[in-house]
């Protein structure tokens, strides 16, 4: 048993952390304030806090005259919940979603606002309980400092006691949707006022549609700073504020999930959330779900969650040292983004709208817009990765608390530095403790500096020589890494770095090295390999390598060679001589890979179409093969040829697609959400709710604004319902795939594991251990009557309704499941 988390030698330092996230930033930051203002030094201070600086107090200034100013007609919405807020915490509040948005591609006017009052009233309720009842305040914040005498389960009761019952005991009232969108669009108005940098404009990025009836839906608003405001944004973001992300991870384990609330975070100071991402945002369907989970057992969900969130992690700092040196003289290299913005053109004089003279020049400026704001975006991200990494940087060992969504599947939920993050994110994070690494071991450090070179369509022998015959390469790199740079040309060069790193190391060293790097090996079209096994297809099942085979198959290729055959059997077609000049004679395993990818999980003919024409983009940039006019046309017959080659090769895993949806759709008669039990023992809420449109009238930034917006409602919306339900089905067995071999890892010792849903890792010593628990655990996910449980589940949910319309189940091939144990290839 773990013992308590208050008697961990760094239990003050984690709630000093905790505190920090919450509510010590808003403190300190009135504190700055007052003292910069003083010494009138606010351009000394860094550029993001100069903004804060300056603007906070004119807009609490502002906040209060409008609360005070004597009003005719019709009350504001809006005025009485902000009556219940200090006006420098929602000057705070709102400054900082309008701040965030900066480094957004996406600035709708009704997000912001919803994001503003949505956290406004976080902190009013904070107010309102300590206002109330300050002693009780007062005591539970000793409680949790002192921590003497009391235990863990104290706290959390304490805590339950807040959540539950204060909110009737202090006779706190929710705020409606409305009061949140009005404090939001209130305060959003006041921020434009008073800043004088921003303004209202139709998103530039908007693309037309129709919504039900026929009717064009209405090009949304959005919020833009203005040209001065704008080269602020590379620089103006303040390390200790915006760059704090909301969730950190833990200096000390993270507390045990034992139930849907509680775990992950330690203190109140952190909104934990609670451990399922249920789809229920109608109050009455949440409350529902939650009183369902609440009165559900699921001990091996827990054990896994627990297990996965108790990993040691620490941050790699030869790779932090590489990619601070990048950033630092903006090298862009590896990924790296540039802090320059390029800026869009001038409006030629007498271009008036309507001409085509204005739509090119609008068309120009919008693109550079979108770029510019996508560069942003990617910008900020990166940055708050580098800057949570190097205050991570000297601890000795910190945790990510996990949560996990409707389906099962596990997530971080810190995201600005994570395992399941981008390439930067998993190039800068090794495990905390590391094993000696053993002759039999090292052929596992090769075969990942293979893999992440792209190198993973080889038999394992041919990666491992693949890397020996490259030493000189990895010492140079190894050595100096800006003046070798081939690393980072390749598609995951942090990764690539970071494994480069670790095999020279043990060509020094040699066995016996201590080696923390997280080794990961992915399943073949995971989505695909569960489909297969559930209905025992041994064809569909040889493709995703479920079957011994000496080499691994390759399904993306294997559907790019019949389509390549398509294209052979029309030489005389102008739009295949246009592909020809593109692929050569071979289409490309990179158009093949992602409509295979996306068959399992839902996907259409326009993801197909979508992401073919995102891979046209990028290899024909100027349209020099394929012109702008004739794309529609060339893409239409690719994505045809396709979509018959997928369905070709994976006949038996779109027939159990179509099985799972049609006993979805006679269950959604009945109105009610479908459930069912993964064999890891993790219970599916399975409901998509309807949506009504409604609309707000307001005056925002002196324009008379008409925003139309939508809700969920406590009804099922049948067809989404079935149409969602085979990809979320596949998700919710690969998820408990997952948890069977986190629990069987646990149990056999292994201490260190990292999961990206259809991806596990560990370190090289344990890959053996771990190659055996995957196989295990999917092995006895589908040794489960999963699919006869999904039809017992549908035809509960039906009371009975549809006799005679249920779809049995389909029939099952030959495919051996226990073959898997002796494929190479499966996870590899």
């Amino acid at each position: 048993m773990n013992q308590p988390a208050y008697l961990h030698d760094r239990w003050d330092d984690q709630v000093a952390f905790e505190q920090e996230m919450m509510e010590t930033g808003k403190e300190r930051m009135r504190d700055r304030i007052k003292k910069a203002r003083e010494r009138q030094n606010l351009g000394g201070l860094r550029p993001h806090r100069s903004l804060l600086h300056e603007w906070v107090l004119p807009v609490s200034e502002a906040l209060q005259k409008w609360l005070n100013t004597p009003r005719r007609g019709p009350v504001s919405i809006a005025l009485g919940p902000l009556r219940q807020l200090n006006p420098d915490t929602a000057a705070m509040v709102a400054l900082k979603a309008v701040l965030r948005m900066l480094g957004m591609e996406r600035r709708n006017i009704l997000s912001i606002a919803i994001e503003i009052g949505t956290n406004c009233e976080h902190e009013a309720r904070m107010e309102h309980w300590k206002a109330s009842d300050p002693k009780d305040w007062q005591d539970l914040q000793a409680r949790f400092q002192a921590r003497k005498s009391t235990s863990i389960h104290q706290r959390r009761a304490t805590i339950a006691i807040f959540n539950k019952s204060k909110h009737d005991e202090l006779g706190w009232l929710d705020w409606t949707t409305s009061e949140r969108e009005r404090v939001g669009l209130t305060m959003l108005d006041l921020v434009i006022e008073t800043t004088q940098r921003f303004h209202i404009v139709p998103d530039p990025a908007w693309e037309p549609y129709r919504i039900a009836g026929g009717a064009w839906a209405k090009r949304p608003a959005v919020l833009m700073e203005d040209n001065e405001l704008a080269e602020w944004i590379a620089n103006a973001m303040d390390d200790e504020l915006l760059h704090s992300p909301a969730y950190a991870p833990t200096l000390i384990p993270p507390l045990d999930w034992e139930g849907p609330r509680g775990g992950g975070y330690h203190t109140p100071f952190v909104k934990s959330p609670v451990l399922i991402r249920f789809k229920a945002n109608h109050e009455e369907q949440r409350q529902i779900a939650l009183e369902e989970f609440e009165a559900l057992d699921m001990p091996e969900v827990y054990a896994a969650v627990n297990y996965v969130q108790r990993t040691p992690w620490a941050i790699n700092t030869r790779v932090l040292e590489v990619a601070e040196t990048i950033w630092d003289k903006d090298l862009a290299l590896a990924g790296i983004i540039r802090q320059e913005k390029v800026d869009p053109p001038e409006r030629p004089e007498g271009a008036a709208k309507g001409t085509d003279e204005y739509r090119e020049w609008a068309k120009v400026a919008s693109d550079i817009h979108a770029d510019n704001a996508k560069r942003v975006s990617q910008f900020l991200a990166q940055r708050r990765t580098l800057t949570l990494a190097r205050r991570l940087a000297d601890e000795p060992e910190f945790f990510f608390p996990h949560h996990l969504d409707f389906r099962g599947r596990m997530y971080s939920i810190v995201s600005d530095l994570s395992p399941q993050g981008r390439d930067l994110d998993r190039g800068l994070l090794t495990f905390a403790k590391g094993k000696p690494i053993e002759e039999d071991d090292e052929q596992w450090l090769a075969i990942h500096l293979a893999n992440v070179h792209g190198v993973d369509k080889a038999d394992f022998g041919e990666r491992i020589q693949w890397v020996k015959d490259r030493e000189a390469r990895w010492r140079q790199i190894a050595a100096d890494p800006l003046d070798n740079r081939l690393w980072a040309e390749e598609e995951d060069p942090w990764q690539c770095l970071a494994a480069i790193f670790e095999w020279v190391r043990y060509l020094d060293e040699g066995p016996g090295m201590v080696s923390s790097l997280p080794i990961r090996v992915d399943g073949t079209c995971n989505g695909i390999q569960h489909l297969s096994a559930m209905v025992r297809d041994e064809e569909g099942g040889r493709a995703v390598n479920l079957v011994p085979g000496n080499r691994p198959r390759d399904i993306y290729m294997d559907v790019g060679n019949i389509v390549q055959q398509a294209l052979d059997d029309q030489p005389l077609n102008p739009y295949v001589r246009m592909w020809g000049r593109l692929f050569g004679d071979k289409v490309p395993r990179e158009v093949a890979k992602r409509p295979v990818m996306i068959l399992p999980y839902g996907g259409t003919r326009s993801a197909y179409y979508r992401y073919t024409l995102a891979w046209l983009k990028k290899h024909d940039k100027d349209a020099a093969v394929i012109p702008r006019d004739q794309r529609k046309d060339a893409l239409n017959l690719l994505v045809d040829l396709l979509l018959k080659a997928v369905k070709a090769v994976v006949v038996r895993a779109v027939e159990v697609m179509h099985w799972i949806q049609d006993n979805c759709a006679i269950a959604s008669r009945s109105g009610k959400a479908l459930a069912w039990w993964t064999p890891a023992g993790f219970y599916v809420r399975h409901f998509y709710a309807t949506q009504e449109a409604y609309r707000i009238d307001t005056k925002l930034d002196g324009q008379r604004l008409n925003l139309q917006a939508y809700r969920e409602t406590k009804e099922l919306d049948r067809s989404k319902q079935s149409s969602g339900v085979a990809p979320n089905f596949v998700h919710s067995m690969d998820a408990s795939a997952l948890m069977t071999c986190a629990n069987m890892l646990r149990d056999a010792g292994v201490e260190c594991f990292t999961c990206i849903h259809d991806a596990y890792g560990t370190v090289a010593a344990d890959m053996w251990t771990l190659e055996r628990c995957l196989r295990e655990a999917f092995i006895y996910t589908h040794e489960q009557p999963v699919l006869a449980q999904f039809l017992e589940a549908c035809q509960y949910v039906s009371n009975g309704e549809g006799a005679g319309e249920w779809k049995p189940v389909p029939p099952m091939g030959t495919l051996d499941l226990s073959q898997i144990r002796q494929s190479d290839y499966f996870f590899a």
